[in-house]
């Protein structure tokens, strides 16, 4: 089993929550993911301070990392830096590679910006974006999981009517699914969905996982994630992929499991959920997370012991 923690839309400005952030970092170091990704929105706007706040935050890691940008993250209120040099201050304080790419055992992660200078909140896979998918995924052997992130979502989140997704959806998804793409990872709508692209394109054969993960660590929810935050824990199985939905309790002060979703691996072969085999995955599965998310508790509570103040007794 290899794991991915799937947080979002940082804001690393006004809007930013400096406890949940540390909060992210206690669950990563319990959880120990494989890899985190970052799906964009590391700023509110683009000052250095912020982006050297993200910077922090993000070293408070201890596991390989694949950040990219969002719309948020290309310079709004400078138009010379929005057109000549849109990534250069997320390039220079975030991550220099325009296309990260993390592959290790049975898992591979590839970033692409959709980020665009002519759209203020739209985003775009163009062909160059398209070219590195090819690149990347379709030599990969096919145990592989292939898992794609961009910023920009590839289905409306339910609430958002026909609210505009990434341009040219189909043909990304088209040219993804020749490299048997397993999931997308996405935030910009700032709340969590979880599907698969033949809800909205049922041209496609099997499909392809949808993961969206709302605002983990700023003010900015919207519909029923209005006011809260989330991420997403996904685990890659040897032949099913299982996604939980983490959203913050504020009378609990952490992040707790809402919903759990399965589904089977593109493999060669017969495209279905071995229930059976599943379940006893699924049971081992929550035995690990239950002692997670015990360890994660006890953290908190001698943290916030810690803070107490101690009384010097009376003479």
């Amino acid at each position: 089993m290899q794991t991915i923690l799937h947080v979002s839309d940082i804001h690393a400005g006004h809007p930013f929550r400096p406890d949940l952030a540390e909060l992210v970092h206690l669950e990563a170091n319990e959880l120990n993911p494989d890899v985190v990704v970052v799906s964009g929105d590391l700023v509110q706007h683009e000052y250095v301070d912020q982006y050297q706040r993200a910077r922090r935050w993000l070293d408070g890691f201890k596991q390989p990392l694949i950040v990219i940008p969002g719309n948020h993250d290309v310079p709004f209120r400078n138009p010379i830096d929005r057109f000549l040099r849109p990534m250069e201050k997320f390039r220079r304080y975030i991550e220099p590679d325009p296309n990260p790419f993390f592959y290790q055992g049975d898992l591979a992660v590839l970033g692409l910006n959709s980020t665009r200078s002519f759209t203020i909140k739209g985003g775009k896979l163009g062909e160059q974006e398209l070219k590195v998918v090819r690149e990347r995924m379709k030599p990969l052997p096919p145990q592989v999981c292939r898992v794609i992130t961009a910023h920009h979502h590839f289905a409306p989140p339910p609430g958002f009517g026909s609210q505009s997704v990434i341009a040219d959806a189909k043909h990304a998804i088209h040219v993804m699914e020749e490299c048997d793409v397993d999931l997308i990872l996405s935030g910009h709508m700032h709340v969590a969905y979880i599907g698969n692209t033949l809800d909205f394109y049922p041209m496609s054969k099997r499909g392809i996982i949808i993961v969206q993960s709302g605002t983990t660590t700023s003010a900015r929810g919207k519909q029923r994630e209005k006011g809260k935050n989330s991420f997403n824990v996904i685990r890659v199985h040897e032949r099913h992929i299982s996604i939980t939905h983490h959203l913050y309790n504020s009378e609990r002060k952490r992040f707790l499991p809402m919903s759990r979703h399965l589904f089977p691996r593109r493999l060669p072969g017969e495209y279905y959920l071995r229930l059976e085999e599943t379940a006893a995955t699924e049971a081992a599965t929550s035995v690990m997370e239950k002692q997670v998310q015990v360890e994660v508790q006890q953290k908190i509570e001698a943290k916030n012991q810690a803070k107490i103040p101690t009384v010097a007794a009376s003479e």
